[in-house]
């Protein structure tokens, strides 16, 4: 009786790390001709959305931007209120030990906290605070106060990084 050597491949999928940062931005928004000066401020919402990821040794390289929604009172327009959109750009990374390029990532990141102030008339200034991380709730917690747990609990969405241990990889190679 033939005997036949049957190969399959398999593949460690393990989660590699997690990590968090922290980005500070700062930037203004000048209300556009087309719209009438500022007199009050509404509401000022932003969102954060991740454009590209980019994966190397030890680290993840990501770019995007904060887009900000303004409602405002103007003054001596037509309409008792107006919106505005601006966008600010971010880029940042977050270094994690045995990440390589070929790993497959999940990266979220969140709007933490942006505070939104009238300079004049046709200026206002913008200041979010963006987190990125990869902690489990638990690590989160013991990083963070309650009350920023409650923020980020309720008004974020948690996603996962992904990949094979490449420690465990290298180590079996062999």
């Amino acid at each position: 009786m033939p005997l036949e050597l049957a190969k399959e491949t398999m593949v460690w999928r393990e989660e590699a790390g997690r990590q968090a940062s922290q980005i500070l931005l700062e930037g203004d928004v000048i209300v556009p001709d087309s719209k009438p000066d500022l007199q009050e401020l509404l509401r000022c919402e932003g969102s954060v959305k991740i454009r590209d990821k980019r994966v190397s040794d030890d680290r993840i390289g990501f770019s995007g931007e904060l887009e900000l929604l303004v409602l405002y009172a103007g003054k001596n327009g037509e309409q008792p209120l107006y919106t505005m959109k601006s966008s600010l750009p971010m880029e940042d990374f977050i270094h994690m030990d045995g990440l390589e390029p070929d790993m497959e990532i999940t990266l979220d990141a969140n709007l933490e906290h942006l505070d939104c102030e009238i300079i004049n008339d046709r200026k206002l200034r913008k200041k979010p605070v963006v987190i990125s991380t990869n902690l489990e709730i638990p690590a989160l917690m013991d990083q963070y106060s309650d009350r920023v747990m409650s923020r980020l609990i309720g008004e974020y969405t948690v996603m996962k990084f992904f990949g094979e241990d490449m420690r465990m990889k290298k180590k079996y190679q062999k």
